[in-house]
């Protein structure tokens, strides 16, 4: 799906036009733009990092452009947000970030208390921990590495590590420094709707995305090594690559 048609997703389930939206994980707030072309009366992003340049970018060409949005930038940890501080949101808005929460469980919490009743949260998130590249690294240079994450002990896979780093990985949002401050949730599919269904979350609509590569090695012996070392997990889980989806507060 493009940016914009997930903002269009959104729409179905709840109006984006006059609400208040919270984008988590904003980074450079790149996508702003497919929310304000549907008018919305606040857009509050917050990210780990500070980005203030190009925050103040995008606030000097809303107000430029006369837009009616009121948009502000906070950079904290999720987690730590006070609800009472920033207040409620009618949309709660993330793309690439649930999967690099080491205690999502915590973050979902604190979501669930910053969107009003009957409020919707949009999410899309992956590489999923146990499938292909699911650490943002593994699979780089040949596609049966993909699951080095996972297959290897900690000293080979510590060199293989190292033995493929770019000088690009240690970007604010690469996978050299995702692996550095192991900033992975390691959850499986089930345990993801699980942790929605126990915060109180009614799941409204769902894509799931397989990945092609993954599905190409489900003969090899590989494969086979993967379902032998994790019996809990099902044969899914080292295929679906990640979720697209819509979640709304009862």
């Amino acid at each position: 799906m493009s940016t914009l048609a997930k903002r269009h997703w959104v729409d179905r389930y709840l109006r984006i036009q006059n609400s208040r939206i919270l984008v988590i994980g904003c980074g450079t707030a790149w996508d702003f733009g497919s929310y304000l072309r549907f008018k919305p009366k606040e857009i509050v992003g917050i990210d780990l990092y500070n980005f203030g340049a190009c925050w103040q970018k995008v606030q000097e060409y809303v107000a430029k452009a006369g837009l009616p949005t009121k948009v502000s930038f906070h950079q904290a940890d999720i987690a730590e947000l006070n609800p009472k501080n920033i207040g409620e949101f009618d949309i709660i808005s993330s793309d690439a970030v649930f999967e690099h929460c080491r205690d999502l469980e915590s973050v979902l919490k604190t979501l669930y208390n910053l969107l009003r009743r009957q409020g919707v949260m949009y999410a899309s998130y992956g590489p999923l921990w146990y499938c292909w590249n699911g650490d943002h690294f593994s699979g780089r240079d040949r596609i049966e590495e993909g699951y080095n994450h996972l297959l290897l002990d900690p000293v080979a896979y510590q060199n293989y590590y190292h033995t493929h780093l770019r000088d690009a990985d240690f970007e604010l949002q690469n996978g050299g420094r995702y692996i550095e401050l192991d900033l992975f949730s390691k959850l499986s599919s089930r345990e993801y709707f699980e942790l929605y269904n126990q915060l109180g979350f009614r799941t409204k609509s769902v894509i799931v995305d397989f990945n092609i590569k993954a599905n190409s090695l489900r003969s090899t012996p590989l494969f086979k090594q993967l379902i032998s070392k994790f019996p809990h997990l099902t044969v899914e889980d080292f295929l679906i690559r990640g979720h697209l989806i819509i979640l709304e507060k009862p």
